[in-house]
């Protein structure tokens, strides 16, 4: 089964009460239950008042629960995602805007009326909080009023397998970058397919051994696709708990990691340098810790032997590109593994 809808649906059933995430310097977590619950809500919210399927939707949040909330329920829905960065600055922010011309914004921030772009405010109340501008009407319900055909309006939004029952177009997301933040021509723009980050993510969990047994910790921002697909997806996949952290801290970093019981880190090599002259880093050995996952950039080998004599804990290095949906290769958790300087050989 590689479907994000599946792989939700079945641990919603099987397993309610077990925590799919958590957030890493605080009280909140979200069961698979309640994930499961929240989605189908965004969803026929989404059906009944958003945009049609496949059409983008831009998530602008700030505090990950709600980020991942709403990321799956875009994929779920048939949508198109499109993350952007909620450090930017505004004036990037508009460009992204502009250019990527989304539906809808979900977003935790009110946004310039320049935009010109409804918003929907992340969480998950008894109504929405919209806002939108002066030529978007907006129900007495308070949701944006639709703009067009819901989901199953047309032939175009479903399709049929020959006997008659409707399958949702499949969703997926937008990614944008650029390597000069001032020049928009320099930005590019990449389209990955629900199936294939799923595809990913599953070869991700099942590559790393990852099972319901198993706690992530995932520092990295969720607007890039290795914190979606190998950190939010690849969890899911496998029915373990996601903790999830705004930012990388390196004070109390091994005390944090033992309070919840981590068993692996997605990290990149910077953390893993960081970590690595930590003064703590012996700390790790009274930790379940089964792995470092190291990802984005080449670790260098030195890094690696570093930190895997002051920690005790070995290191997976993986390698991959945006327009693969992240991993593309990594280094076996168990046997003989290659240096960095083997991977594209």
């Amino acid at each position: 089964m590689t479907s994000v809808t599946g792989w939700l649906g079945v641990h919603g059933r099987e397993q309610p009460d077990q925590v799919y995430l958590r957030e890493a310097r605080g009280n909140r977590s979200v069961t698979y239950g309640t994930m499961a619950a929240l989605v189908q809500r965004w969803q026929r919210d989404l059906d009944a008042h958003g945009p049609r399927p496949q059409g983008r939707i831009a998530i602008l949040v700030s505090d990950p629960l709600d980020f991942a909330v709403v990321f799956l329920a875009i994929l779920v829905s048939g949508r198109h995602a499109a993350p952007l960065d909620p450090d930017a600055p505004p004036a990037e922010l508009e460009r992204a805007l502009a250019r990527i011309r989304p539906a809808l914004v979900v977003t935790d921030r009110p946004l310039p009326p320049a935009c010109g772009v409804r918003q929907l405010n992340p969480r998950m109340t008894t109504r929405h909080t919209v806002t939108s501008p002066v030529s978007s009407p907006v129900s007495s319900s308070g949701h944006v009023a639709s703009d067009g055909p819901t989901a199953g309006g047309t032939a175009a939004d479903s399709a049929t397998d020959g006997s008659g029952a409707h399958h949702r177009t499949s969703g997926g997301v937008l990614l944008t970058g650029a390597t000069d933040t001032a020049a928009a021509a320099a930005t590019r723009e990449i389209f990955l397919d629900g199936g294939q980050l799923a595809h990913v993510a599953a070869a991700a969990a099942r590559h790393h051994q990852l099972t319901r047994a198993d706690i992530g910790y995932n520092p990295l921002p969720l607007v890039h696709v290795n914190a979606q697909v190998a950190g939010l997806l690849a969890t899911l996949y496998s029915g373990g708990t996601l903790v999830l952290d705004r930012r990388f801290r390196r004070r109390g970093f091994w005390t944090m990691i033992k309070n919840h019981r981590v068993t692996w880190i997605n990290g990149i090599p910077s953390i893993v340098a960081l970590l690595a002259m930590d003064p703590h880093a012996a700390q790790a050995r009274d930790c379940r810790l089964r792995f470092v996952r190291s990802a984005s950039a080449p670790l260098p080998v030195p890094v690696l032997q570093a930190f895997e004599e002051a920690t005790g804990v070995p290191v997976l290095e993986t390698y991959g590109m945006a327009e693969a949906g992240s991993m593309i290769t990594a280094n076996s958790p168990r046997g003989a593994r290659r240096p960095a300087r083997w991977a594209c050989r």
